[in-house]
């Protein structure tokens, strides 16, 4: 297939900056709100791009997020599958053995948390010692034996910005989501750039959501639970003003 044609969500993602540049997101972590156009969300993004592959991330690996709905997590949304890994959103009301139990298949070498789930790391690593990487999202992680710490706004610091991602095959694995494991352990399933495209694309159909670049979108589907149906990647597709209230989801 000729590579226009295929369907990449880095053809999908990063058009906001440009049809909206002045639309952007609003995010409410505890840490403080703040207001961020698409230009300087696609910024951060390419930055975290790069350090990612800084820190060894290459296409066919997977990144775990123990995160809520913000601005950070978004960033990881954007760059992690259009380097041609697989953002892999860990469901924060998962037990640390379900947890394990879904990390321990997936082998996540790196993997970003919320400052309000960083209790849950010192649990957590020592039954992941796969985990090379710790990224903390507004909080900066300690030391921890086989686990290089970084703060996620100082990797953003030291970084520029990716100039152009991976030409990938459209049926590159792009992320991992599981269930909730009501009729047992929770399962994995793996969801491919051209699923994923064809589902955000969808949402601004008449007959489906009819979102546009006109709304305002309140994402109170948490980014863990089916890619938050898609909505982060519709706003980016669309140049929608996109609302992140964090962990205040109901």
């Amino acid at each position: 297939m000729h590579p226009s044609r295929r369907l990449l969500l880095s053809h999908l993602i990063f058009r906001a900056p440009e049809i909206a540049p002045t639309s952007g997101i609003v995010s409410t972590p505890p840490d403080g709100d703040i207001e961020l156009t698409w230009p300087v969300v696609a910024d951060r993004a390419r930055r975290l791009g790069t350090a990612l592959r800084g820190l060894g991330v290459d296409a066919g690996d997977a990144v775990a997020t123990l995160a809520f709905n913000d601005h950070r997590h978004l960033e990881a949304y954007l760059a992690v599958p259009c380097l041609g890994a697989a953002i892999h959103p860990v469901n924060t009301r998962w037990s640390d053995d379900e947890i394990v139990s879904v990390l321990s298949r997936t082998r996540d070498r790196v993997m970003l948390v919320d400052a309000e789930l960083a209790g849950r790391v010192e649990s957590l690593l020592p039954r992941c010692p796969w985990i090379d990487h710790l990224i903390g999202l507004g909080w900066s992680p300690p030391p921890f034996e086989g686990v290089t710490p970084h703060q996620h706004e100082r990797l953003l610091a030291e970084s520029t910005p990716m100039i152009g991602w991976p030409d990938l095959e459209e049926t590159t694995t792009m992320a991992l989501c599981s269930t909730s494991g009501t009729t047992g352990g929770p399962k994995t399933v793996a969801y491919t750039h051209r699923s994923t495209c064809l589902h955000t694309m969808a949402l601004g159909l008449t007959d489906c959501m009819r979102l546009s670049g006109r709304d305002t979108l309140l994402a109170i589907v948490p980014m863990f639970h089916a890619m938050g149906w898609c909505l982060p990647y519709a706003a980016a597709m669309l140049g929608s003003r996109l609302v992140l209230p964090h962990r205040d989801l109901s």
